[in-house]
């Protein structure tokens, strides 16, 4: 007893992790059906550790042991796993990685990190510590998507070609101003208003915070420039004066909008402000907003000389001065970066998360991706390309 005693005062003193295994009995879930472990989940400084071999051969892997140098290899198709005992490394292909925690033997089974499966195969996992779960499911399409929702739509057709939580009700930001932009064209396409009409900025456009290009009271602005903004830069200004421009107030054009959406069928909106401020009874979903995108860019083809646009210069009209150049950047990342791409729109609330809706064409095909909820701003460009690339990978319009 001394012995261990002492062996475990060292360990310690010496800052070796310690592994122990989970209190609780814990369930791994693998594609819906409950796989068998050999050992117990073990918790290793806050790292989930588990079986190389129970993992990997249950997304059909073959797992191999080599004796002599106490390395595992894993074979999936034409990939290749590498992992070695006492070691942090992996080579996964071509690509080393650096594990959370190095590979264990541990009553003669080797434990990984649990994460080590998601960045070899487009799988996601999630952990239920109330129910004591960890279920680990191959990604749709196999692509590895985190947003809360999504979708992708062929925009001639209305084809849903991919979707993930299409009809849940989020808040997503400027996302909403795309009803903004569909009945302001909808109002020229009628011509109660044209791109020339001047519009003269109230005090409450004025004083709208957030995204802005700080329009003065009294200001006179062309319909066209406003329309920038709101494109460019997701303008909150130009989108109340755009509204009482319309409909003479906002309250009035709050109406439009949610008449719009219902003569739309989308029955997951409601709009309760025009800017994308998060309030309890404004919200939309992913379908809702791929029907607004589609009703925007094939009835009104013109958005996308605005949306397809890196960079516009208006001319503000202040009381300091007569003209006063005002550059104006895109905040649509994928125009720099994704060939095809012809809009459209982002958004960010501290309850939408990040947010993006994009739209692309190539060999005559036009598609509208849209990404809800994800965490970094990156991350919802990157999502939005990965189901542009598979909507145009696998799919083709027949003329």
């Amino acid at each position: 007893m001394k012995k261990y005693l002492l062996i475990l005062i060292l360990f310690l003193t010496l800052g070796v992790p310690v592994m122990s295994f989970s209190s609780e009995p814990i369930k791994v879930i693998v594609n819906g059906e409950e796989i068998q472990l050999p050992l117990p989940i073990i918790i290793q400084e806050e790292v989930t550790l588990v079986s190389v071999r129970s993992i990997f051969e249950a997304f059909g892997a073959q797992v191999l042991w080599n004796d002599s140098d106490q390395s595992i290899v894993v074979k999936k198709d034409q990939k290749c796993i590498y992992l070695q005992v006492n070691s942090r490394n992996a080579i996964i292909g071509e690509k080393e990685i650096l594990l959370d925690a190095p590979i264990k033997i541990v009553n003669g089974n080797a434990i990984m990190p649990l994460n080590l499966i998601s960045e070899v195969f487009p799988v996601k996992v999630e952990i239920d510590d109330v129910n004591h779960i960890i279920k680990i499911n191959n990604t749709p399409y196999g692509l590895l998507l985190t947003a809360k929702s999504n979708i992708l739509v062929e925009s001639k057709s209305g084809l849903i070609l991919l979707e993930h939580n299409q009809h849940e009700k989020l808040k997503v930001g400027n996302i909403g101003k795309i009803m903004n932009l569909l009945l302001i064209f909808e109002a020229i396409e009628n011509k109660t208003i044209s791109l020339e009409d001047i519009v003269t900025v109230s005090q409450q456009a004025a004083a709208t915070g957030g995204s802005q290009i700080f329009l003065e009271t009294g200001e006179k602005q062309s319909v066209e420039t406003l329309i920038k903004s709101i494109v460019m830069i997701g303008a909150n200004d130009s989108a109340v004066a755009m509204a009482e421009y319309i409909a003479g107030s906002e309250a009035e054009f709050i109406d439009l909008m949610n008449k719009k959406a219902r003569s739309l069928g989308m029955k997951d909106t409601f709009f309760t402000n025009v800017i994308g401020l998060d309030e309890e009874k404004q919200f939309t979903s992913a379908y809702d907003v791929a029907i607004m995108v589609r009703q925007l860019i094939m009835k009104h083809p013109q958005i996308l000389e605005f949306t397809s646009k890196e960079k516009e210069t208006i001319i503000r009209k202040t009381k300091q001065t007569e003209q006063l150049p005002l550059d104006l950047w895109n905040h649509n990342k994928l125009l720099k970066c994704y060939p095809g791409t012809t809009g459209l729109i982002s958004g960010y609330t501290a309850q939408a998360k990040q947010c993006f809706v994009g739209t692309a064409k190539r060999d005559g095909s036009q598609l509208i991706a849209v990404t809800f909820g994800v965490s970094e701003s990156t991350t919802r460009y990157e999502e939005t390309m990965a189901l542009l690339d598979y909507g145009f990978k696998n799919f083709k319009v027949l003329q």
